[in-house]
């Protein structure tokens, strides 16, 4: 990862410059370079959603109007981060899901953003991610029935609980804390708890900004 040693910025984070090849941010940390090979769901973002950048925490930034976060360290290092994966095949088969479906399918996470899955939550979960005008990233994220069948448990054992979808920081004592001390990532919650939802396994519902769920008895 490019980055380059700056003095304190008057702003505490901003996006710099934008190319045909990735974007610019500038931190009290320094300037880095985050490349759209790298970070695809900057590509086809609009620009002005690119700008709207907030700094949480000192190593931590988020774009609200993407709900994409990032730790500092995942943008020096991403090989770190092994999180998501190319998809240079659409007509790649996926195997071991039996009961989900091999056909793509569309449903949105609770902040309305629309994404294709194919498989099930019964089974393993490919989540194809979508920019800004609906077309696919070329990035899949795979999310294994071990790691569905944890959350399940933990949805059921905590009764209420956070959702806490954050990367790098979730809320403590959330579902994405015990994920990320798992060394899985949070973000995969924002793709399983709404399906779900759909089955009636859960309820999400919002307290300010902060989205929680809580278990519904299953008969």
């Amino acid at each position: 990862m490019t980055y380059a040693a700056r003095g304190i910025a008057t702003s505490a984070v901003e996006v710099t410059n934008i190319s045909q090849h990735g974007l610019w941010l500038l931190t009290d940390e320094g300037e880095f370079f985050l490349p759209f090979e790298t970070f695809p769901w900057f590509k086809d973002a609009p620009v002005g959603k690119l700008l709207h950048v907030e700094l949480p925490s000192r190593h931590h930034v988020y774009w609200p109007d993407l709900d994409v976060d990032l730790e500092i360290d995942s943008i020096v290092h991403p090989e770190r981060y092994p999180l998501v994966s190319r998809v240079h095949d659409t007509h790649e088969s996926y195997a071991g899901q039996e009961g989900g479906s091999m056909e793509k399918q569309s449903f949105s996470t609770f902040n309305n953003k629309r994404f294709l899955y194919t498989g099930s939550i019964a089974s393993n979960l490919n989540v194809f991610t979508l920019n800004a005008n609906g077309a696919e990233t070329g990035t899949v994220v795979r999310i294994d029935s071990d790691t569905i069948s944890y959350i399940k448990a933990l949805i059921r054992e905590k009764l209420d609980i956070k959702m806490g979808a954050c990367r790098d920081n979730p809320r403590p004592d959330s579902l994405g804390s015990y994920l990320h001390k798992r060394n899985k990532s949070p973000q995969f919650l924002s793709y399983v708890l709404p399906l779900l939802e759909k089955e009636g396994y859960l309820a999400h519902y919002r307290t300010g900004r902060t989205i929680c769920v809580k278990y519904i008895p299953q008969k």
